[in-house]
């Protein structure tokens, strides 16, 4: 009686492969070197923010606010802070009431408005006694500003003029308007416009 023939079993190919024994230490080393390079690239970046953070101005010389968000700025018009509203007359603050992003690290403002702003809340008080109770701009460029005076009218300005012309015309534009009445009865006086002096009564 002939034999039956019995399936051939499969062979698994596998169990031929030898595997190096040094295998296991060079692979743990690969994934170990890998770990590590991409540990240090991380902390350096990450130091390299920490770095570049601390390396910015933080003397406050403005501050910017919008409703409740008030950004701290330094002489540069670089942000270093999110913080409350400052009170009182000694620093400047400006109510930004247009919907552009602020944030933390960026330059908000142009040092050169920045500086005019300040030098000219210094002059207004002490060259034509005239005090400020706040600064106001509708304007996303930051050039066209509101300052409200303490006797209740507004001074509107274009910051992108030349801030000595501009203090000359307010200085003949007052001499003018006190004929007419005392500026306690203003509304506003406007000067935004070059060789243009606008002003209302209340």
């Amino acid at each position: 009686m002939p034999e039956k023939l019995r399936p051939a079993q499969k062979e698994n190919v596998f169990s031929k492969v030898k595997v190096p024994s040094y295998a296991g230490p060079v692979l743990f080393l690969t994934i170990a070197l890998i770990t590590g390079i991409f540990f240090y690239f991380k902390k350096h970046t990450v130091s390299q923010e920490v770095k570049e953070e601390n390396s910015i101005d933080k003397t406050l010389s403005a501050v910017i606010c919008q409703t409740e968000k008030c950004f701290w700025l330094n002489k540069e018009g670089v942000s270093f802070n999110e913080g409350a509203k400052v009170s009182g007359n000694m620093v400047t603050v400006v109510e930004d009431k247009t919907n552009k992003e602020l944030k933390v690290g960026d330059k908000l403002i142009d040092p050169k408005t920045l500086g005019k702003i300040n030098f000219l809340k210094e002059e207004l008080a002490t060259k034509f006694e005239i005090k400020l109770l706040d600064i106001k701009t509708e304007d996303s460029n930051y050039s066209d500003f509101d300052f409200t005076t303490s006797e209740g009218w507004v001074l509107r300005l274009n910051l992108s003029e030349n801030i000595y012309k501009t203090l000359e015309t307010l200085k003949q534009s007052l001499v003018e308007i006190k004929k007419s009445g005392p500026t306690a009865l203003l509304d506003y006086l406007d000067l935004r416009i070059q060789n243009k002096v606008y002003y209302k009564f209340k």
